[in-house]
C-alpha cells in the first residue's frame, strides 16, 4: 500500500512517483517476474519544474520489458504545481489496473494535457482488462487541448466510464476519451 502521503515537487526529469517492474528477460530473481497487487490511494501528488509526467506505473523506459498488473490507483489528488511542462497526471501501463475517483488538476500545466493515460511504454505487452472511471479532470487556465483519458494502440478490453473533464475558461478541444485501443 502506498496511502495518506503527500509526494511534491520531484527534481527535474523525475516524478512524483514511479512504480515499475524489474526487467522480465533479464536473468535473477526478478526474472519473469511482475510488479503486482498495489494499492496506491489517497495520496496528494504534485509535479514540479521539468516533471513532463506527475505519477507513472509503467516501464522506466520505452526499451525495457518491465510489467506490471493488479494495481489500483484511487482517490489520489494530481496537480501539475504550477509546471508549464507538465503534460499528464497520471498514467499506467499495468494489466488489470484500475484508475478510479481520482482528481487530477492540469492548471499551469501544458497546454495540452491529459488528466489520465493507459498505454504501453516499452517491449511488453499491450495493457489488458484496465479501467479508469469517476475521475475529475479540470483546468482552469486557457487550454489549447484537454483531454480526460487516453488509450493507448495496442490497449484491449479497457473500460472508460464516468470521468468528468471541466475547462471553465476558453478551451480550443476538449477530448474525454481519446481511444486508439481495441475495445
Amino acid at each position: 500500500f502506498i496511502s495518506n502521503n503527500e509526494l511534491l515537487n520531484p527534481a527535474a526529469n523525475r516524478h512524483a512517483l514511479k512504480l515499475h517492474a524489474p526487467d522480465w528477460t533479464a536473468a535473477g530473481l526478478g526474472y519473469n517476474q511482475y510488479s503486482e497487487s498495489a494499492v496506491i490511494s489517497d495520496n496528494s501528488f504534485e509535479g514540479g519544474d521539468g516533471v513532463d509526467w506527475i505519477v507513472t506505473i509503467w516501464p522506466e523506459d520505452n526499451s525495457s520489458d518491465q510489467r506490471l498488473r493488479n494495481i489500483i490507483f484511487e482517490r489520489n489528488v494530481i496537480r501539475t504545481g504550477g509546471d508549464p511542462d507538465a503534460q499528464v497526471a497520471a498514467i499506467s501501463g499495468a494489466d488489470n489496473s484500475v484508475m478510479r475517483n481520482n482528481i487530477a488538476d492540469g492548471t499551469g500545466g501544458l497546454r495540452y494535457f491529459t488528466g489520465v493515460s493507459i498505454m504501453k511504454r516499452g517491449l511488453e505487452p499491450a495493457q489488458e482488462n484496465s479501467s479508469a472511471y469517476n475521475n475529475t479532470i479540470y483546468c482552469a487556465d486557457d487550454v489549447r487541448e484537454l483531454t480526460g483519458v487516453t488509450v493507448g494502440n495496442g490497449s484491449q478490453n479497457t473500460f472508460v466510464h464516468n470521468n468528468l473533464l471541466y475547462a471553465p475558461n476558453k478551451i480550443n478541444a476538449s477530448i474525454l476519451v481519446r481511444d486508439w485501443g481495441t475495445n
